[in-house]
């Protein structure tokens, strides 16, 4: 809320330098709606749309923007720009892994899967794009409140209200993407039997992601714990009532 604020206020600002400078009211009003639209696109967040059968759909709600929440930006538009999105994704895990000194294990693990995922096929391509749909949201605190604030869920436990779980921080985009590659490179280091690399992961994700359940591994209490990094729901005719999701309900 207060960064929709704070991009309210800037776009204010620039409206009233623009009315100074362009008399023509066509012009300000193209102005003024190229700006709208820009922040409306660099708000809400996204849902990761798996279908698991016919009758299970599971969401994974992230704090990337509208603007971000479609196939071409997170897969790929087709299997050649995928797996140049899939390396450069492989990439920043290695260059992470390099600046916390996780093992020679490691960073062999993290070079053949990208060597792997270079040579991922049509087939597979396709049968990923079947598999998953993006959604853009507006905020996942909102859409996965049924299962975040669920008896037995791990914020209910710690003592949360609903209300004060939607009143709960969510990750920024940076952080987001950072998050996605710590947990991958956290993977590697586990297969790679890279205990210190488990250690600087856990170390840095403390300044990282201070105050983040499930991030941040001193963030165990209701006092400690400041934000989430992200959350889940389902929907279909089979998921529990207590896992779905407030609005998604596309099939495909």
């Amino acid at each position: 809320m207060k960064s929709n604020i704070m991009k309210l206020a800037a776009i204010a600002a620039f409206m009233v330098v623009l009315s100074a400078c362009k008399p023509k009211d066509k012009d300000d009003n193209t102005t003024i709606g190229a700006l709208v639209l820009l922040l409306d696109q660099t708000s809400g967040n996204c849902a990761t749309v798996q279908k698991n059968s016919a009758t299970t759909y599971t969401a994974t709600l992230s704090a990337i923007p509208k603007g971000g929440c479609n196939q071409a930006t997170l897969l790929g538009s087709d299997l050649a720009s995928s797996i140049l999105l899939g390396a450069a994704r492989f990439d920043a895990i290695s260059a992470l892994s390099t600046s916390l000194g996780c093992s020679a294990a490691t960073n062999t693990a993290i070079a053949n899967a990208k060597t792997a995922a270079a040579a991922t096929t049509q087939a597979t391509f396709d049968a990923l794009v079947a598999q998953f749909r993006y959604f853009p949201i507006s905020d996942l605190r909102v859409e996965a409140i049924v299962p975040l604030s669920a008896a037995g869920s791990t914020l209910t436990t710690l003592g949360f209200s609903q209300a004060e779980i939607l009143s709960l921080n969510r990750l920024t985009l940076d952080q987001t993407k950072l998050a996605q590659t710590t947990q991958l490179l956290g993977t590697y280091a586990t297969g790679a039997a890279d205990a210190a690399c488990g250690t600087a992961i856990a170390n840095n994700n403390k300044t990282a992601f201070a105050g983040i359940l499930g991030l941040d591994s001193t963030a165990t209490t209701k006092a400690t714990v400041k934000g989430i990094a992200s959350a889940n729901c389902q929907y279909g005719s089979a998921p529990a009532a207590t896992s779905k999701c407030a609005t998604l309900n596309t099939e495909f």
